[in-house]
């Protein structure tokens, strides 16, 4: 690497100890909801959305997870290995409002792990169903592709087998091709 006088590896290494570091002083901090986001500005948000034209009238934010390849590990190679991506890598998950604030950061896990388990192990859908509903108790959720759960607080587009893409999205009445136009694929 000619900006750094450091191999790849030894780039990924110092790079994955200071992971290490913030996550361990800021655990609270990256697992927990941030207190910019109240089921009031959660509500504001999904009306902006749906005035966008997105067909979800409660649908207030975006999560999704996130692979960040790695060099191959000297031990522990499985746990590290994503057969999605084919490669060695670690999974992280971002709740983000239409405003472009990211409001939840969960991770790092293996790079092994499901987008559901980045969920499960986050505490978001039970912190959502503790106080995210409108005044007439409707839930606020958020939008997640394919890989999520379908839950209360979590919306996915439809999971059809050997669907063209294309196709679906040309549909006018899939949710997916709506949310597309909205800005979020």
């Amino acid at each position: 690497m000619a900006l750094f006088p450091r191999t790849r590896c030894e780039l990924s290494r110092i790079f994955n100890q200071l992971v290490r570091i913030i996550v361990e002083k800021y655990r609270t901090k990256l697992l927990v909801l941030h207190p910019y986001l109240t089921p009031e500005k959660a509500a504001e948000f999904a009306s902006a959305v749906h005035a966008k034209g997105a067909p979800y009238r409660y649908c207030f934010g975006f999560i999704d997870g996130t692979v960040r390849p790695l060099c191959r590990p000297g031990v522990n190679q499985r746990d590290f290995y994503n057969g999605h991506k084919r490669q060695h890598a670690i999974k992280f998950q971002s709740i983000m409002l239409p405003d472009g604030i990211i409001v939840s950061m969960s991770g790092p896990v293996d790079g092994r792990r499901h987008d559901s388990y980045l969920l499960q192990q986050s505490g978001i859908i039970a912190q959502l169903e503790a106080t995210f509903y409108t005044p007439v108790r409707q839930p606020l959720y958020l939008y997640g592709d394919p890989a999520y759960p379908l839950q209360r607080h979590l919306i996915v587009p439809f999971k059809g087998h050997n669907m063209d893409l294309r196709k679906s999205m040309q549909q006018k009445d899939e949710p997916s091709a709506t949310m597309c136009g909205v800005g979020i694929c």
